[in-house]
């Protein structure tokens, strides 16, 4: 099974931002196409898009996968994935993928794995076990997002995400479990309503609400939990999002949600720390900056004695988004420094498939989480989906389970459940 085309052609994203769309034909007569997703929010350590210079279009992109990629991929075998990707690498030869893009080189990359799956007849994340070497295949936690706030929700809050987190005790499937979050999702859009809030949808299909403070926001959350009946704490616990780079300003964390009132980095831990004091909050994610890496060592001490106030048995997460981009290098930094204990996997912020899953080992070799996510700009494409059962992620943040582009991940994760089961 041997590469015999690849064409790109623009299309858009969630964000209404051009992005690529990249088919490729396998001399079998397989096709396959991936779509690439954009961050609305990234890490300025992330692999580099190739755009063109007005921000209006990806003609050099698509330009580079049709003819500097496509004439090196030609005759390549499509099941050697760590050649193919080694190839792009090796004719971008920059560290941040300047030179090709890091948006040309993943949505290749991605369709030839699909490809590759579609020619063997196995289904994607079977596939995908067999590239990481696993063989046990089971479905992710859910982290389904409620409300957004930050740049992502033009900054009705500071936090840009807070989200529901369905504990697997509590639920005998994905499927229950995915239920449970959109119950919660719909009793919140009410609460709001009742409130005099608006509803209006975030970029990743959260309630953007004009909110007084972070605070509240939970309150808010807590409200709707207990209007379904479910319990607090036990069957569903919260996370946040904080994305701290987005307001980190001259050495400062500037709340503009309030008034751009400016905290150091010890105030703002404290305020941290009083919310998972307060609320059954297990999971921070991008708490401090990518490059406040001693507050990150700081506060990670710190929470291993908050844990011994909070209900038995139950960690912390603290994850490292912004601050590790999915890249080996930083993942083993933030080990060696003790900075998180969960990373979040995109394989669009590294640009190729086989980093991807390098990255996703370098997370399990520390002992950590790995959650697959998507991004702020998505496509309906549900590749992420199938790449977080293929690799044993145990966590996935797919998004609010109220837009087209988000749904379809949870639609196939629900889809891959009952493949499982037979």
């Amino acid at each position: 099974m041997k590469i015999k085309s690849l064409n790109a052609r623009q299309i858009f994203d969630s964000k209404n931002d051009p992005t690529l769309s990249v088919k490729v034909e396998l001399d079998d007569g397989t096709t396959a196409v991936a779509d690439v997703p954009a961050g609305a929010s990234t890490g300025r350590n992330e692999a580099q898009e190739k755009r063109d210079s007005d921000g209006k279009g990806v003609s050099q992109a698509i330009e580079n996968v049709n003819i500097k990629i496509a004439a090196a991929l030609e005759n390549q075998p499509a099941d050697n994935q760590a050649l193919i990707d080694k190839i792009m690498l090796e004719i971008d030869g920059t560290p941040n993928k300047a030179k090709i893009g890091a948006n040309a080189m993943i949505g290749v990359s991605l369709a030839v794995c699909r490809a590759a799956a579609k020619a063997k007849k196995l289904e994607l994340f079977q596939y995908l076990g067999s590239l990481f070497k696993q063989e046990n295949f089971d479905l992710p936690q859910p982290l389904m997002l409620l409300i957004e706030g930050g740049r992502h929700g033009h900054w009705a809050t500071n936090i840009q995400e807070y989200f529901v987190i369905p504990q697997k005790e509590s639920f005998a499937s994905f499927k229950a479990a995915f239920e449970a979050g959109k119950e919660v999702f719909y009793a919140l859009e009410l609460i709001l309503k009742e409130k005099g809030y608006a509803t209006n949808l975030g970029f990743e299909g959260g309630y953007c609400p004009q909110l007084k403070s972070d605070k509240e926001a939970l309150e808010l959350i807590t409200q709707a939990i207990k209007r379904t009946g479910f319990n607090l704490g036990k069957d569903l616990i919260l996370g946040l999002d904080c994305a701290a780079s987005e307001f980190w300003e001259q050495g400062t964390y500037l709340l503009k949600n309030q008034g751009n009132f400016r905290l150091t980095s010890s105030e703002w831990s404290k305020i941290l720390e009083s919310w998972l004091d307060a609320y059954p909050l297990y999971l921070l994610e991008d708490p401090f900056a990518e490059e406040d890496w001693e507050s990150w060592q700081t506060f990670f001490k710190t929470i291993k004695k908050i844990e011994q106030k909070k209900t038995a048995g139950q960690k912390i997460e603290i994850v490292a988004d912004d601050l590790t981009v999915t890249k080996v290098a930083r993942i083993e930094k933030a080990a060696a420094l003790e900075a998180c204990n969960a990373v979040i996997i995109k394989p669009n912020q590294v640009g190729t498939l086989t980093e991807t899953l390098e990255a996703i080992k370098a997370v399990k070799l520390a002992g950590w989480q790995a959650v697959v996510s998507h991004r702020g700009g998505e496509t309906n494409d549900d590749f992420i989906a199938d790449l977080c059962v293929g690799t044993g992620c145990t966590q996935g943040k797919f998004g609010g389970p109220s837009k087209p582009e988000r749904l379809v991940k949870y639609n196939r994760l629900i889809t891959i459940e009952e493949l499982l089961k037979g």
